[in-house]
């Protein structure tokens, strides 16, 4: 829900706004961020009380959308975290 006045991306940087438009959830992109950090499925789960099942799935499909598969996409979530020095 954004609130009354503000604009849904106000405060967002255009790192996160090209992420939205590369058709990645809000939850996608927490799951990027954390994979960035360099968390484990399982630590990433805890952290957002899912299951790993549902962590493996959201892997799956930002894969999907970015157009990386397996271990790139921890590789490429990492390097884009520490160019941005921003929380993707």
């Amino acid at each position: 829900i954004v609130p009354k006045g503000q604009r849904r991306f106000e405060g967002f940087d255009q790192a996160i706004i090209s992420l939205y438009s590369r058709g990645l959830t809000t939850r996608e992109i927490e799951v990027l961020d954390q994979l960035g950090r360099g968390l484990s499925t399982k630590q990433i789960a805890q952290s957002l009380h899912l299951s790993e099942m549902t962590i493996a799935t959201h892997r799956k499909r930002i894969g999907s959308k970015l157009g990386i598969k397996g271990s790139e996409l921890v590789y490429w979530a990492t390097l884009r975290r520490q160019r941005l020095a921003y929380p993707l």
